[in-house]
C-alpha cells in the first residue's frame, strides 16, 4: 500500500507538470471546477522569440509582448478618448495602466512669431503616487528621469526614437556644443571607418606573407600600431577591437547555430533541395562555409553539394565542436599559427560579410562618439525637461498648466514633470508615452548612488557604452505590469535567471503582486472591493509558449492542445472549421494596424530601375488567393495602414498602384535594358557592361513557404526570369536578424503601426532605427560600403542616377516632409504631407505595400471565461486588460 501510494502521488505530480508546460487537455478543460486562477496557468502563443526580454533594446514583436506583460508607460491608450485635442487615444489616470495621474499641453507664441525661442510647447505631468514595481520598490521621479536620460543619451542605440523630439536644450545636451544644429552620426561613423582601416590595412600586409619566419614579426607590428593609436590625442585600441570583434563573432556563430536548428526543423526550405536536412549542415551552408551548386544534366537541374572537407571522419557536427571549429580556423589560436589565414578572418569580422561587422563599425562609431563628443561640460541635463517636486508645494494641492482652459489644480500633492519643445510636434505626446522601468534594476550602484537632479545625475553614465552593454544584459524584464518573470515552478523568489524565465520555448510569468497600486488602491483588498479598474491579475500563472505559425490553429484547437489563446493567420478555412467547434472555441476578428510589404534594399540593388523592374513583376492581388476572402485581407498601395486617419482617400484602389503588375515582363525587360543590361549571356541572364548579373535572391522571413507573399514572389521570379533575369525565392529563418544589418536584397515581412502616421522612425535619414538599413541608408550615404557590399559594378553609370544621386535627392525632400509634418496639429495639413511623403517612399521603390489582414484570436473558450476577455479592434487585442481575465472556473 504504501508503495503504491508514493507512485499515485509520483505520477499526480507529473500530470500537474505537463500542464503546467502544455495546455491540458480536453477533457480537462470541458469541467470548469477543475480549472483554478491560483494553480491552472493560462498558455498563449508566441511567435519565434529573439529573446532580447529588455524594454529598452528588444527590436521584434515578439520579444515586445513579453516584455510588455512586466511593463507599464508613461501613459496609456484607450479607443474611447480617439478625439482627445491633445493626442487621440491618449489616457490616463487611475483608471488605467500608466504613470501619469493627469497632464496639460500648452502651447505658447505663434510659429509665425519672428522670435522661434517664444515659440514652445509645455508638457505638465502629474506624477502618481504610490505605484510599486514588481519588486516591491517604489516608482517615482526618480524612475521617470532615469528613463528619460536612458533614451535621450548619444549612446542609446535601442529602437526609441524620444530623441527625435526637438525637446529645448536637447541638442547642447547630446552633442556638449553650443552649435545650434545636432551633428548627425556620420563625423562619428567616419572616425570609424579610419579606425577599422588601421586594423583592414594590416591584415591586407599579412595576408600577403608566404614566409613562416616573418609571421612574429608582423605581429609585432601589429603591437606597434596599436601602441601608436593608444598615443594618440583620441587614443584607440586595434588590439581590444579585434578581441571585442572575436567575442562577438563567436556570439554570432552560436545564435546562428540556433537559428540552423529551427531551419532544420522546418519542412519546406530551399536547402532541401541539396539533401541538406541537419543543423550542422544549415549552419554550414548560410555561412558558404559548404559551396551550393546547380547544375543542368540532361535538360535537367541536379543540385550538389561540395562539403569542403567538413563531411570527413573525425568533424565535429555537434554544436559545439563545429561552432569552435569554424572560430578556430578563422580568428582562434589554431588559425593564428598560420598569420596570413588569421589576419584574412579578423578583417572578414571587422569589415567582411559577417553580422559582426556591422555590429563592430556600431561599436567603434560609439567609442569615437563618447571620445570626441566627451563629458558633460557644456549641459548637464536638458533644460527643457524640468521637476517640480511635490515635497516644494506650499499647499496640499498640485496644479498643472497656467493658461486659462488648460489649467488643471488636482488634490494631493504629485510630483510633476514639465517636457518644453520647441514649437508644436504632434507625435511628441506619443513620444512621451515611454515604458518607466525601475532604476534599480537597469542602472548600477554607482550611479545611483550619484543621482542628483540638480548636479544633472539621473542614473545614467553619460554617453558611456560601457553602461549601456551592461543595461542590455538585463535580460529578465522587472517593471510596474501585471505580471513578473518566474521561473517553471513559480517559486522564483526574486528575478530568475534568464534560463529559467525563458526554458525550452516557454516563457513563465507569474501576478505582479503589486499592480494594483498603479490604480491608485491603497491595498490589494481595497482595490477588490472597490471593484477598481486596476487590479491584481485574477490569473496567477501565465506562459508564452513558441508555436509555429503553420501549426498555431491545430496547437489550440488540435487533439492535443498546446496552448489556450493566439493568433493564427485569419483564413476562410479555420473560420469553417470553428463554426463546427464553437461549443469549444471562439474567435474574434479585428482590424491589423500593421500592413504586410515586399522590400528591396537600395544598398544591393543601386539602380532604382532595376528596383522598378522587380516592383512591375509583382502581383500582389496573389496574397488574396492566400487568405481566401475579401474580409479578411484587403490590398494596400501606400505604405501606411487603411486604419491611420492620414491613409490617401485616393490611393484605395488598384489604379491608384504605382507599379503596375505587367504579366508579361516587358516593363521589366525596358527598363532593366535602360539600366544598362542589355547583354543576354549563353545562360539567358542579362548583364552589363562591367559583367554584373541581374541575379537575386527574394526571402520569405521565416521557416515556411505558408506565407501570403510566396505567391507574389514566385510569380514575379517566373515572370523575371523569362526577360533575363536569375530569380531564387527562399525562406530564411535568420531573416529579421539580416534585416536588421541591411543584409537582405528583397523579401517579404510586415510592419506593425503606431496611431500616429509620423514616418520618422523608418523613413527620414537621420532615424537611428534598423528599419533604414532595410532600404540601404547606410549604403547610399558610406561611399566606403560600395565596395564592401559588392556593388560598384551595379552602379549606375548615365549622370542622373549615379552615386546615389536620384535616391538622395529623394531621401533628402522625404525627410524634409517628415519634419514638416510634425510642425502643426492639424490633421488636414498632416495627411496632404503624409501624402507627398508617402508618394516620395513609392519613388524610391525601396518598399511595395501589398496587403493589410485582419488579426484573428483563437481561444478555448472551455478553459478561458470569454466574458471577462475585451472586444478586439485594432488598437487592442482580447487580452488588452489581461489582468481582468479569468479561467472558465466556474
Amino acid at each position: 500500500m504504501k508503495r503504491t501510494k508514493v507512485f499515485s502521488t509520483l505520477m499526480a505530480v507529473a500530470l500537474l507538470g505537463s500542464c503546467t508546460l502544455t495546455a491540458c487537455k480536453k477533457d480537462d478543460n470541458t469541467n470548469g471546477s477543475k480549472l483554478d486562477n491560483e494553480e491552472s496557468p493560462l498558455v498563449i502563443s508566441s511567435e519565434a522569440l529573439d529573446a532580447v526580454f529588455n524594454p529598452y533594446f528588444y527590436t521584434t514583436g515578439a520579444d515586445g509582448d513579453v516584455v510588455g506583460q512586466t511593463q507599464i508607460g508613461m501613459l496609456s491608450t484607450d479607443e474611447s478618448a480617439k478625439d482627445n485635442p491633445d493626442g487621440a487615444y491618449i489616457a490616463c489616470g487611475d483608471d488605467f495602466p500608466c504613470v501619469v495621474k493627469d497632464y496639460t499641453v500648452e502651447t505658447f507664441g505663434s510659429a509665425s512669431s519672428p522670435d522661434k525661442d517664444n515659440y514652445y510647447t509645455t508638457y505638465s505631468f502629474a506624477i502618481k503616487n504610490g505605484i510599486k514595481f514588481s519588486d516591491g520598490s517604489d516608482l517615482t521621479i526618480k524612475d521617470v528621469l532615469f528613463n528619460m536620460y536612458v533614451l535621450l543619451d548619444p549612446a542609446y542605440t535601442g529602437s526609441s526614437t524620444l530623441y527625435s523630439v526637438d525637446i529645448k536644450g536637447l541638442t547642447e545636451y547630446r552633442t556638449q556644443s553650443t552649435d545650434s544644429s545636432e551633428q548627425s552620426d556620420k563625423i562619428y561613423y567616419a572616425e570609424a571607418r579610419i579606425r577599422i582601416g588601421v586594423i583592414t590595412a594590416w591584415c591586407d600586409e599579412a595576408m600577403e606573407l608566404q614566409n613562416p619566419n616573418e609571421f612574429d614579426a608582423k605581429y609585432e607590428e601589429l603591437k606597434e600600431i596599436d601602441a601608436e593609436c593608444k598615443a594618440g590625442s583620441n587614443p584607440y585600441s586595434p588590439l581590444e577591437y579585434i578581441e571585442t570583434a572575436k567575442k562577438m563573432f563567436l556570439d554570432e556563430l552560436n545564435s546562428d547555430w540556433t537559428s540552423a536548428e529551427s531551419a532544420a526543423a522546418s519542412e519546406e526550405h530551399e536547402y532541401h533541395k541539396y539533401g541538406i536536412t541537419e543543423a550542422w549542415q544549415f549552419f554550414l551552408a548560410d555561412h558558404g562555409l559548404i559551396t551550393l551548386n546547380d547544375k543542368e544534366v540532361g535538360g535537367q537541374t541536379v543540385y550538389e553539394v561540395e562539403w569542403n572537407g567538413y563531411d570527413e571522419a573525425g568533424v565535429p557536427h555537434d554544436k559545439e565542436g563545429l561552432v569552435n571549429r569554424v572560430y578556430e580556423s578563422m580568428v582562434g589560436d589554431d588559425a593564428k599559427a598560420y598569420l596570413p589565414t588569421y589576419a584574412k578572418g579578423v578583417k572578414a569580422i571587422v569589415d567582411g560579410g559577417w553580422k559582426t561587422a556591422s555590429d563592430m563599425l556600431e561599436y567603434i562609431k560609439d567609442k569615437a562618439k563618447e571620445q570626441m563628443i566627451g563629458d558633460k561640460t557644456v549641459a548637464k541635463d536638458v533644460s527643457g525637461i524640468t521637476v517640480d517636486l511635490k515635497e516644494n508645494l506650499k499647499e496640499n494641492k498640485t496644479v498643472l498648466g497656467t493658461q486659462a482652459g488648460k489649467q488643471k489644480t488636482l488634490d494631493g500633492k504629485y510630483d510633476v514633470l514639465k517636457v518644453t519643445i520647441n514649437g508644436v510636434d504632434p507625435k511628441a505626446i506619443y513620444n512621451l508615452s515611454f515604458t518607466v522601468g525601475p532604476m534599480n534594476y537597469y542602472s548600477n550602484a554607482e550611479e545611483i548612488a550619484k543621482f542628483d537632479i540638480a548636479a544633472g545625475n539621473f542614473g545614467v553614465k553619460f554617453l558611456n557604452r560601457g553602461f549601456f552593454n551592461e543595461m542590455k544584459q538585463k535580460q529578465v524584464p522587472v517593471g510596474a505590469g501585471p505580471y513578473m518573470a518566474t521561473n517553471s515552478a513559480t517559486n522564483a523568489n526574486g528575478v530568475p535567471a534568464k534560463s529559467e524565465f525563458f526554458k525550452d520555448n516557454i516563457v513563465y510569468f507569474e501576478r505582479n503582486p503589486y499592480f494594483y497600486t498603479v490604480g491608485g488602491s491603497a491595498s490589494e483588498a481595497e482595490a477588490e472591493s472597490s471593484h477598481a479598474e486596476i487590479r491584481n491579475a485574477k490569473i496567477k500563472k501565465l506562459r508564452y509558449k513558441v508555436i509555429a505559425t503553420t501549426q498555431l490553429f491545430d496547437a489550440i484547437t488540435g487533439a492535443n492542445p498546446e496552448v489556450h489563446y493566439g493568433s493564427p493567420t485569419a483564413k476562410q478555412s479555420y473560420i469553417n472549421n470553428l463554426s463546427t467547434m464553437s461549443a469549444n472555441y471562439g474567435y474574434q476578428l479585428a482590424d491589423n494596424m500593421g500592413y504586410g510589404y515586399i522590400g528591396v534594399n537600395a544598398g544591393k540593388i543601386p539602380d532604382v530601375r532595376i528596383r522598378r523592374a522587380i516592383m512591375h513583376a509583382m502581383n500582389i492581388s496573389l496574397c488574396m488567393d492566400y487568405y481566401g476572402d475579401t474580409s479578411l485581407a484587403q490590398l494596400i498601395y501606400r505604405p501606411m495602414s487603411l486604419n491611420n486617419w492620414a491613409y490617401p482617400e485616393d490611393a484605395k484602389t488598384a489604379d491608384s498602384a504605382t507599379y503596375q503588375f505587367d504579366e508579361s515582363g516587358k516593363t521589366s525587360e525596358n527598363l532593366a535594358i535602360e539600366a544598362g543590361y542589355t547583354d543576354l549571356g549563353t545562360d539567358g541572364v542579362r548583364k552589363n557592361s562591367r559583367g554584373d548579373k541581374l541575379k537575386f535572391t527574394f526571402t520569405i522571413a521565416g521557416e515556411s513557404t505558408d506565407h501570403p507573399a510566396y505567391a507574389i514572389m514566385q510569380k514575379a521570379a517566373d515572370v523575371l526570369n523569362s526577360v533575363g533575369f536569375d530569380i531564387t525565392v527562399t525562406t530564411d529563418s535568420n531573416a529579421l536578424k539580416k534585416l536588421a544589418s541591411g543584409g537582405l536584397e528583397v523579401w517579404a515581412a510586415a510592419w506593425s503601426s503606431t496611431i500616429d502616421p509620423d514616418m520618422y522612425q523608418v523613413y527620414h535619414k537621420d532615424s537611428s532605427a534598423s528599419s533604414t538599413k532595410n532600404w540601404g541608408y547606410n549604403v547610399i550615404y558610406d561611399e566606403t560600403l560600395w565596395s564592401k557590399n559588392k556593388i560598384t559594378n551595379k552602379m549606375p553609370t548615365d549622370e542622373a542616377y549615379a552615386e546615389y544621386k536620384y535616391e538622395k535627392s529623394i531621401i533628402e525632400s522625404l525627410s524634409t516632409q517628415i519634419m514638416r509634418g510634425r510642425t502643426t496639429t492639424k490633421q488636414t495639413i498632416r495627411a496632404s504631407i503624409y501624402n507627398t511623403c508617402l508618394d516620395y517612399v513609392m519613388d524610391l521603390a525601396v518598399e511595395l505595400p501589398t496587403y493589410q489582414r485582419k488579426n484573428m484570436f483563437v481561444y478555448d473558450k472551455t478553459y478561458i471565461d470569454e466574458s471577462t476577455m475585451s472586444k478586439a479592434s485594432a488598437y487592442e487585442s482580447p487580452l488588452g486588460k489581461i489582468w481582468n481575465v479569468s479561467l472558465k472556473v466556474n
